[in-house]
């Protein structure tokens, strides 16, 4: 996570824009977004993130065009949940 947000501003987006959010477990975000801590280092790239939303009370969809993320390199995935979308 601290590579990329250095990488983002070394190549002068001043905003980084990187989240440190599960992209596969979205229904668990409401939970990591409770923690002041989080909010406290990523606060206002969530404030810019959640004005994408289609629909404001879900983290499914959202309007924009790309989408980077890391892959789950840290194992199976187990959860049915996540595996059926």
């Amino acid at each position: 996570m601290r590579v990329r947000r250095t990488l983002n501003l070394i190549a002068g987006d001043g905003q980084t824009n990187v989240l440190h959010l599960n992209t596969l477990d979205y229904e668990r975000w409401d939970e990591k977004i409770k923690d002041e801590n989080w909010l406290d280092i990523y606060g206002e790239g969530w404030k810019k993130l959640r004005k994408l939303r289609v629909d404001k009370n879900s983290n499914r969809d959202f309007q924009f065009d790309v989408l980077m993320a890391n892959l789950p390199f840290a194992g199976d995935i187990k959860e049915t949940r996540i595996l059926i979308r």
